[in-house]
This record gives C-alpha cells, sequence and structure tokens, in this order.
C-alpha cells in the first residue's frame, strides 16, 4: 500500500468499520491506485477515522463518486484529488448532519 506497510496495516486493523469496507468493498481495496489514496487520506486525517459517522459518509462519497471510474488510468495526483474531494463531502455532510441534529 503506502510507502509505510505497518502503518496502513494498522490503520487497516483499527476499527472493524475499516476492515469491513476494505473487505466488503473488495473493488475499491483491490483497486490499488484507489486504495493506495484512501489509507494516505485516513493515515493523513485521523478524525475520519475515529469517527464512525465520518468514516461511513467518507467511503459513501467514494462509492458515489468513485462509480465508473477507471482509477488504473487516472494519474496519482487525479485519484488524490478524487479521494480528497471525498473527505471534503463527508466533512461536510458530518457537519451538516450535527448542525442539524435536535439539541
Amino acid at each position: 500500500m503506502p510507502e509505510e506497510p505497518e502503518a496502513a496495516l494498522t490503520i487497516i486493523l483499527e476499527r472493524a468499520d475499516i476492515r469491513l469496507n476494505f473487505i466488503e468493498r473488495a473493488r475499491a481495496a483491490a483497486r490499488l491506485p484507489l486504495a493506495r489514496a484512501m489509507l494516505r487520506a485516513l493515515m493523513d486525517n485521523p478524525d475520519v477515522r475515529r469517527n464512525q459517522r465520518a468514516f461511513r459518509e467518507f467511503m459513501k462519497a467514494i462509492n458515489f463518486n468513485g462509480a465508473g471510474q477507471m482509477f488504473e488510468a487516472l494519474r496519482p495526483d487525479q485519484v488524490e484529488r478524487l479521494v480528497k474531494f471525498c473527505l471534503d463531502e463527508a466533512g461536510n455532510t458530518t457537519v451538516a448532519t450535527a448542525d442539524t441534529a435536535p439539541a
């Protein structure tokens, strides 16, 4: 995976949600460019990793925005940009949900 395989494994094993998403969504994890970008994003964003709602929104955004993409044909910076967009989208959804939750 990323340049630090032990760190990637630690992230994958950190939470059941993360493990299950890499196992259940084998299409995403098997696509090396996407899996690398997702792991880098999770390494760089511990809040998304640790917050169940944020992580799930991130995965939903990956599924929605990545559908039909030929990740192997994209440059690494294009995949990184897509994953960053998904992180931002997940963060906005999480914030919007928190803002509209009853007090």
